[in-house]
This record gives C-alpha cells, structure tokens and sequence, in this order.
C-alpha cells in the first residue's frame, strides 16, 4: 500500500447532520452521500496516511456517528486530534471533550441562532465549562444577518480566553449571495476605481462609453488600468457588485476592530478578507488531504462534493474531483502563479474554460474561483 505523508488530514466520519441550516451545502442539492465512515475504513486510512493533526469534520455531526470514541482514540495514537461540533449534543460534547486535543464549536452570534434559544444557551454555558478542559474554538459563519452582533461574541469569547475562527457565508444560489458580506474584486482595483469614479452612475457611464468606443471613456479607462500596477479589473462586475462595496467595508472595519479586541483578550483570532486581492491567494489544503465519509479521496473540501456555487455575479457548479496527486499538490502550493483569479476578468461572463471546469491556463480541476483560497471564506484547517 502506496503510504502519504501529510500535515494534516481531514476526515469526513459522518454526513449526517440533527440540524438543518439554511447555508449548509446539504440545502443546496449538492450531490451528497448519507453514511458514517466505516471503523475498517477508518483503520486502513490511519494505515495510509500519516498526518500531524487529523481534523474530525465534514459535512456532517461528528458526534453522530456511533463509534465516534473508537475513532477518536485510534486517530490519537498517529496523531493530534482536532473536532468541530455544532455542539447540539451536549452529552456526548462532554464525554469526548477530554479525548481530543482541540475543540470546534460552531455558532452564529450571540443574538441569532437556528436553534431555540434555551438550548443555545445551554451550549455556551457548556462551552464555557470545557474550556478548564480542552482548548476550544468558536467557529462563525457571518453574513448580513449577523455581521452587526460579531463583535459582541468575540468580548464573550476574549472574556473566557476562546479562539475564534470566522468565515464569510459561502453561497450556493443568489439568494445567498444577497446575504454575503464580500465582493469577488480585488481591493486594490476597487480603491483605483472609487479615485476616478466618484459612484455608481459614474462606473455606468464609462461602461457604456466603453462598450460604444467612446474616446473620451477610452482616455478614463486608460488611466485607471495605468494606476492599477499589475492588477486587472472586470469593469462590468464593479458596475454590478457597486452597491456592494460600502456594505463590505463597513463589515472590514468591524473584523478590523474584532481584531483589536482580540489582541487585548489575547485569543487568536481568524477572519476572512472582504474583497479578493489576485496577487496574495493561498490554498488551506496545500499540505492537506479531504476523505469523505464513504471513503473517496478529494484534494479539499471544496471539490469533495458536486455543488452548486454563485461565484463572479452567476450560477455555476462546482464539480467534484475524487483524486490525489503529488503534481495537483504542488500546483497548489503557488496558486497565484499556476492558477489565475476569475474574480478581475472582464471575460469571466460565458467563459468556454469555467463551462468545462478548466481555467485559461489548462488547469483541470481549477482553482481559479475558489473563494477559500481568496480568503473570502476560511477554512477550517
């Protein structure tokens, strides 16, 4: 049997889930299975693989699966064990808390939860309890809806010397989109902008004046691209993502000052960026390895599962790649230089590339708009 060396291993050991999020990928129609990894399974990927850390999540509730202590104390004699729970199950949160060395919860905020209230509650004073126990984490998924109260659970958070770990709402459909705090543009290309076009109607007006080959919007458009040193701008995206922008700043400022806060509470705190920047993206799963709950390898999370994705102002699907290759590894690890960003292309729209899951590169699968290596979503890892 071929044996990998990775840094750390992601482990899907159950796709079942007791809650029924709006944003999970599993209200999305993505092509999902429903079953628990197998303890034989378990055993010969512990077999194959050698990891520094081995994170227990999917797209599923680790603590569903029947023989979770089985698999965290066969995963603790290779290696560190992480674990994200959505925290529901509180008795079985208590008795594996002492068994990993790292604990995930996940929330919403202090004031909004898709849960009941009590229960919520009750999960946060439990929370605050294993933290004698096990070092714990607050993972977020922030949003519009929840942006405004992000500030008031990293003070709970600071206060009780917990981690936090936040992502932006990851959308699957328009809809979604409508919620997301972020814009798939470059700052640097929307700063340039906002210096010649004072707003909306201005970017209109030179989109039009473009497309009708006015001289004078030639000449304006000119001297944007020459201020951009070496960034590209997708004109008729910052038209559509414009009435966006103030939104994503105001929620800049308010990660800027969770920041601040958790400097002063001294918890680490990981925060996703509001606007893509082409020059500076990184893979999460560079030294990392998805297996999803029926075994089947994927080089991520992202491209674990076929799923819809509302990504550069349109519907596409993502498809899934179950495969691992030291080349595809390797590329990863330089993702700015083997790997364009779509989010900057004026050609984005009706693209022939993105419609085959390819990129302008030749690169299939692409990783040309994924928005965790933007750092518009976090990942786990």
């Amino acid at each position: 049997m071929e044996h990998i060396n990775i840094k750390k291993l992601q482990i899907e050991i159950t796709s079942y889930c007791n809650l029924d999020c709006d944003y999970c990928i599993k209200n999305s129609q993505a092509k999902t299975t429903q079953t628990h990894l197998t303890l034989e399974s378990f055993e010969e990927i512990l077999q194959k693989y050698t990891a520094q850390e081995f994170v227990l999540y999917g797209f599923g509730e680790p603590l569903l699966h029947p023989q979770i202590e089985n698999l965290i104390e066969l995963a603790r004699t290779k290696g560190k064990v992480f674990l994200l729970t959505n925290g529901t199950i509180i008795p079985k949160l208590k008795e594996i808390a002492s068994r990993v060395d790292s604990l995930g919860v996940s929330v919403d905020s202090l004031q909004k939860s898709n849960l009941r209230k009590l229960q919520f509650q009750e999960i946060l004073e439990v929370v605050d309890k294993l933290t004698e126990i096990v070092p714990i984490s607050l993972s977020t998924v922030l949003s519009t809806e929840n942006i405004d109260n992000f500030l008031t659970l990293v003070t709970w958070a600071g206060e009780r010397h917990i981690n936090i770990s936040a992502t932006n709402l990851v959308p699957y459909n328009q809809n979604m989109a409508r919620k997301a705090l972020f814009l798939e543009l470059s700052k640097k290309a929307i700063n340039v902008c906002q210096r010649f076009l004072k707003n909306l109607n201005d970017a209109e007006e030179l989109l039009k004046g473009i497309t009708s080959l006015s001289t004078k919007a030639q000449k304006s458009y000119q001297e944007i691209l020459d201020n951009l040193e070496g960034y590209h701008l997708n004109l008729e995206a910052l038209v559509k993502g414009w009435p966006k922008i103030e939104q994503a700043q105001k929620a800049e400022k308010i990660l800027e000052e969770a920041r601040e806060k958790a400097f002063k509470f001294n918890i680490n705190i990981d925060l996703p960026r509001m606007f893509a920047d082409e020059k500076r993206r990184t893979c999460p799963f560079h030294e990392a390895i998805f297996i999803r709950s029926d075994g089947r390898v994927a080089p991520c999370a992202e491209l674990a599962y076929t799923h819809p994705l509302f990504v550069n102002f349109r519907q596409k699907e993502v498809q899934e790649y179950l495969s691992f290759s030291d080349e595809f590894a390797l590329k990863k690890k330089d993702i700015v230089k083997n790997y364009p960003w779509c989010g900057d292309c004026q050609l984005v729209d009706g693209c022939w590339f993105l419609e085959e899951s390819m990129d302008c590169y030749g690169n299939y699968p692409s990783c040309s708009e994924c928005l965790y290596s933007a750092g518009l979503a976090r990942c786990i890892l």
